[in-house]
């Protein structure tokens, strides 16, 4: 409730013995109420003197804050399936007391970036199976998936064969309009206590779609078409992206890559060489607008490319899994392009989901040893739950890696 300016209140006339019912209806009310940015700052954020958005920004700048930023993507603050599951309660108030809380928003990203197919025919198979058909000018095309206790798993991918890829190719473009209105709503909202991030697939999100095996003969033996697809499906994210920086999304835009396997080492640097290039555009385009960081997240074998990718311009590379594929560790990257790119260190679920205490305490402060020196440096545990009911062990490890990380974090490191 706002009073307009110049607008005084007169003081009430309680009744005797009211006085104090009054004050408890009006400390629940005040409870509800939307905190003041300066007001958020509670917890670990009002310990260290800053909130998130200005403690992670200044971090993807490379300098130095009170703190590691330590990475949250289970947001207490808003309704989420989580939210109500009785073994997430632990992690929810770790992460409100101990982390910095990403708003993470997922731009739609559909089959070949379009709103062209409008719906989407399903059929039950039987046995937790679900066929999704596409009805496109040139033909059907099909996914099969499966719904399991951890995540969907998709049995059959949409394409298969040229003729799929043709098919999907035939889906007409209508450009996405995302509605932005939410994602607005909660940002203001939590303006202190949350970073506001928008995540976005990349072109190279087609090797999702299209089967592994068909995706290596056609790299292999004739890239044009796989060159065609591309082409196209940067031209429609970039359209997107351009849709939310008008819009005002932001502060931090999240580009992701999929894993491109099962083909020869000379082919996969030349696709990777082309996917540089294409985040080199985007990530251009995102820095046209004052304000706006963006971060990459970084799979497979990154020591062939890890100059090229500190080339891009980006300002945050996400590590997953380090040491991924073995060729490379945080230190080493660090001392390469660590002056030019914020390195977020980030930790699969597996890797902390059963290991000791002992285990979950040597990962935060091998990590804050090997990157934390001088800025520029992130902490993302865990940024997906994989499992409906969480284990009392991973809960804790969880709630013991944010606290240990937001203690050993702060700087001067010690080390």
């Amino acid at each position: 409730m706002s009073v307009p300016v110049g607008r005084q209140r007169r003081p009430l006339a309680l009744p005797p013995g009211a006085a104090s019912i009054h004050c408890i209806l009006f400390l629940r009310y005040v409870a509800r109420l939307p905190a003041r940015v300066d007001a958020r700052m509670d917890y670990g954020s009002r310990q260290a003197g800053t909130d998130t958005e200005r403690r992670v920004l200044a971090a993807l700048r490379g300098e130095q804050p009170d703190r590691v930023p330590v990475l949250s993507y289970f947001n207490p603050y808003v309704e989420n399936w989580y939210t109500h599951v009785p073994s997430y309660a632990g992690v929810l108030s770790a992460s409100e007391r101990y982390a910095d809380v990403v708003c993470n928003w997922n731009a739609p990203a559909p089959l070949m970036f379009t709103g062209g197919h409008r719906w989407i025919e399903q059929r039950d198979l039987g046995r937790g199976q679900t066929e999704q058909i596409i009805h496109t000018p040139d033909g059907p095309i099909t996914e099969v998936v499966r719904t399991g206790l951890r995540a969907r798993e998709v049995v059959k991918r949409w394409i298969e064969t040229v003729q799929d890829a043709e098919r999907a190719m035939s889906i007409p473009y209508v450009p996405i309009k995302p509605d932005l209105e939410t994602f607005f709503a909660v940002r203001n909202r939590l303006a202190g206590r949350a970073v506001a991030q928008a995540a976005f697939r990349g072109p190279n999100a087609l090797v999702d779609w299209i089967h592994p095996q068909s995706l290596a003969k056609w790299c292999t033996e004739d890239g044009s078409l796989i060159h065609q697809l591309l082409d196209m499906l940067f031209e429609r994210i970039g359209q997107e992206l351009q849709t939310c920086l008008e819009a005002g999304v932001g502060p931090i835009f999240a580009l992701s890559r999929s894993r491109l396997t099962g083909v020869e080492p000379d082919v996969a640097d030349e696709f990777a060489d082309r996917f540089v290039d294409y985040d080199r555009h985007l990530v251009e385009r995102v820095h046209q607008y004052e304000g706006r960081m963006v971060t990459l997240r970084a799979v497979g074998k990154l020591a062939p490319i890890l100059d090229g990718l500190a080339t891009i311009g980006m300002d945050g590379l996400t590590l997953t899994e380090p040491p991924v594929g073995g060729d490379y560790n945080l230190a080493h990257v660090k001392e390469r392009i660590g002056d030019r790119v914020c390195l977020i260190a980030a930790f699969s679920y597996e890797e902390l989901a059963r290991g000791s205490t002992a285990h979950v305490e040597r990962l935060v402060h091998n990590a804050l040893a090997a990157g934390a020196e001088g800025g520029g440096f992130i902490l993302s545990p865990c940024p997906e739950a994989v499992e409906r009911d969480l284990p009392e062990q991973t809960s804790s490890n969880l709630v013991h890696f944010l606290e240990t990380a937001n203690q050993a974090g702060r700087y001067p490191i010690k080390a």
